[in-house]
């Protein structure tokens, strides 16, 4: 985990830095620590640099503890956002089969306001050939003419209606099974996040262990680094 390796940094860190300051200070070359500013002693030395490594456990712990708010607060969001998809993709769901539907039905209209224009045209046609000097004969084939044009605007508006009935049954089946279909798949999906309960109670169990850190100087023991697994 990020606190382990932190730690594990630090741990490394302190123990070189110990190795090359109790070096450096038995050397002769401890004479120059009054020019490099340094302590007058490894002890005191230790005491500050480890007051350096706590500072920066402290910056790694606050960093952690940012992070973890801010990972909740976006699935906070998240999850908000997730109570609504449902609703949006549904409604747009029945948007699109309306839109299909009323394309299927205007097709269908259309057609039918066609066959009502020629019918309506024959029967004018029909209309302006009656006249009184018209023979039996004449009148029989206009009138078996007129009967023969009502019949089929009969059976053209018999089919648009079973053609409407048709096409209706079938969207609806298909927007039954479609609707299943991408409530399945998101449910599944959301299957598969985590609600933000979840992660925050997750991201409380990882916290820093109970080992600490001591920077020893012979005999002396400096400050303990705060809790961190090694």
């Amino acid at each position: 985990s990020f606190s382990s390796t932190v730690n594990s940094v630090l741990w490394k860190a302190n123990d070189v830095l110990l190795l090359v300051a109790e070096d450096f200070y038995r050397s002769e070359r401890c004479g120059l620590s009054r020019f490099l500013l340094l302590p007058d002693s490894l002890d005191q030395w230790a005491d500050s640099m480890q007051q350096r490594l706590l500072g920066y456990q402290e910056q790694a712990r606050k960093f952690l503890s940012t992070s973890r708010e801010e990972l909740v607060n976006h699935l906070s969001v998240l999850e908000e956002l997730l109570h609504s998809l449902p609703a949006v993709l549904i409604s747009n769901h029945e948007r699109q089969q309306g839109a299909e539907l009323r394309e299927e039905v205007g097709g269908v209209r259309l057609k039918l306001e066609e066959t009502l224009a020629a019918s309506e045209t024959e029967k004018c046609v029909n209309v302006r050939q009656l006249r009184a000097s018209l023979g039996d004969d004449e009148l029989q084939t206009l009138n078996s003419r007129e009967e023969l044009r009502q019949q089929q605007l009969h059976s053209a508006l018999c089919c648009a209606h079973l053609e409407l009935q048709e096409r209706v049954r079938v969207r609806g089946e298909e927007f039954v099974t479609s609707l299943a279909s991408l409530t399945e798949n998101l449910l599944c999906q959301l299957d598969d996040l985590l609600a933000p309960a979840e992660t925050e109670a997750a991201a409380s169990h990882q916290h820093y262990g109970d080992g600490t850190v001591t920077m020893e100087t012979g005999a002396e023991t400096g400050q303990k680094l705060s809790t961190g697994s090694r």
